[in-house]
């Protein structure tokens, strides 16, 4: 405010009422202006949500895609597996078969030698034996006493068969022995070096070396040929 004097003047009550008012004419630009503002925003808020949808919606696809893919891939590798089991079972059957076969045959073989093989042990050893009686024939002493050691009931004195030249030896080397015992001695031509019969009047020891062998054989399983 100024304190000179023509800055003054009365006041009066039109005064106050002598603002115009705005035209709508004037109104109407800013009016359109705020309207064409909200619809940009409300295009732009429907452009963000159709964008947001679209990702979300892009988003779920692909791992939706991903996830069936890799259920489509475990459940075709576990239908590949389950088929190549099957498939080798059955390559593998035929086989496993053939094995069992094969093992079957290897064990009668196996058989087939071992009996082959005590066999042959024991005709060797009966030629060794029938060797050892010629190149030392007082084996026979040691067969005789061990007869002499053996139970034999008998009422009557038992009888010893000998080779001649067995019957020799035995009385020169076992005849006190012989003596005590009772036994009376024999020979019997028909006897092999080395075989011997204790013979009573309700029994026969053949204690020949072709029946200790039959009995060894039987002993290990070998039927007489």
């Amino acid at each position: 405010m100024s304190d000179h004097p023509r800055h003054w003047r009365p006041w009066r009550l039109h005064d106050l009422g002598s603002a115009q008012p705005t035209p709508a004419d004037k109104l109407a630009p800013a009016r359109t202006k705020r309207n064409a503002e909200a619809e940009i925003s409300r295009a732009l808020f429907e452009q963000a949500k159709e964008r947001a949808c679209a990702q979300g919606f892009e988003q779920g696809r692909e791992e939706g895609f991903k996830q069936g893919q890799r259920e489509g891939f475990e459940a075709a590798q576990r239908a590949g597996l389950e088929g190549l089991d099957q498939r080798l079972d059955t390559l593998v059957a035929p086989l496993a078969e053939l094995a069992r076969r094969f093992e079957a045959a290897l064990r009668e073989e196996n058989d087939t030698i071992a009996r082959a093989t005590t066999e042959l042990a024991l005709e060797v050893g009966r030629v060794l034996a029938g060797d050892a009686l010629r190149l030392a024939p007082e084996y026979i002493v040691d067969d005789v006493q061990a007869l002499l050691e053996e139970p034999f009931e008998s009422n009557a004195p038992p009888t010893l068969l000998l080779h001649p030249e067995d019957l020799a030896l035995v009385e020169t080397r076992l005849d006190a022995e012989l003596r005590a015992a009772g036994w009376q001695l024999r020979a019997n031509p028909a006897l092999e070096r080395g075989d011997c019969q204790l013979e009573s009047m309700y029994q026969v020891i053949d204690a020949s070396r072709s029946d200790r062998w039959e009995r060894l054989r039987l002993a290990v399983g070998h039927k007489a040929h």
